[in-house]
């Protein structure tokens, strides 16, 4: 099977949508197009300016198939809780013979049906299932927590002054990855279409604990004590943590994910702080 060429990507203007149209820029293997809806194709345009843009309606399968006639494959980038406008892609992927389908289930393990039952996380399951019976082509690929913006956010501690309730003693190891990352990892999975078709795929930039998250904290300059983050999606991703792929199961070598060393995540988390 051959490496494919043509790819749509939907959500690029979102948390994760930058970084993976970057990723696609800089591989130079690819040739692009941004959907986009009305009310968002003139910002779309204007943070890609050199990249192909069409606009969609997601309402509309005609717009949608139109959209994605000679794709190879659809990538979305799209919040997970928008679970009907993924739905309404593959169909219109389907129809134009595109070849495979990379939804948004990034993050926590959809596969589990613990994590399904999360309302929060619940679309995931529901396009995880209606892809799989498909018939399309599919990857699913799993990241756990994007690191900086899972600390800008507070799943770890609160980012305004570094305090944080403890989980379970702080020891919990949880697989992270930059949101660079994501985007090579998406890159790669379309770059082995044979090795990574039909198949979840784990990958992590650097598997972490609350308490060196702290630690790193500390070093660059915060600190404080325990207080209260994001209690109910942070009690699902330690809790969980251990039916996920442990470390030597993890596909960052088929992926091309480059693991940090502790230095560089003491870097990137006070980044991220500061």
């Amino acid at each position: 099977m051959t490496a494919y060429k043509n790819v749509a990507i939907a959500g690029s203007t979102g948390i994760l949508g930058p970084s993976v149209v970057e990723a696609f820029q800089k591989s130079r293997h690819f040739n692009i197009t941004l959907l986009a809806r009305a009310n968002t194709i003139d910002a779309v345009r204007a943070q890609f300016p050199s990249v192909k843009v069409a606009q969609i309606d997601y309402d509309s399968p005609e717009s949608l198939t139109k959209a994605l006639q000679n794709q190879d494959a659809v990538v979305s980038a799209l919040n997970h809780e928008l679970h009907k406008p993924q739905i309404a892609l593959i169909d219109a992927a389907i129809k134009a013979g595109v070849k495979r389908f990379i939804p948004s289930e990034y993050g926590a393990d959809a596969s589990i049906q613990e994590v399904r039952n999360v309302p929060y996380l619940r679309g995931k399951g529901i396009v995880q299932d209606y892809l799989t019976k498909s018939g399309l082509s599919y990857t699913f690929l799993y990241t756990g927590p994007f690191l900086e913006w899972a600390i800008l956010k507070g799943f770890f501690l609160n980012p305004d002054n570094a305090d944080a309730h403890v989980w379970n003693g702080g020891d919990i190891p949880i697989g992270t990855t930059l949101l660079s990352d994501v985007g090579l990892a998406i890159v790669n999975t379309l770059l082995k279409p044979s090795e990574t078709e039909n198949r979840h795929l784990y990958v992590a930039s650097h598997v972490t604990t609350q308490n060196e998250i702290l630690a790193a904290a500390d070093k660059a300059g915060r600190s404080g004590e325990p207080g209260f983050i994001r209690d109910f999606l942070s009690a699902c991703l330690y809790k969980f943590h251990r039916k996920y792929k442990i470390d030597d199961q993890r596909d960052n070598d088929l992926l091309g994910v480059k693991t940090l060393s502790e230095e560089e995540f003491k870097q990137v988390v006070a980044k991220a702080l500061n």
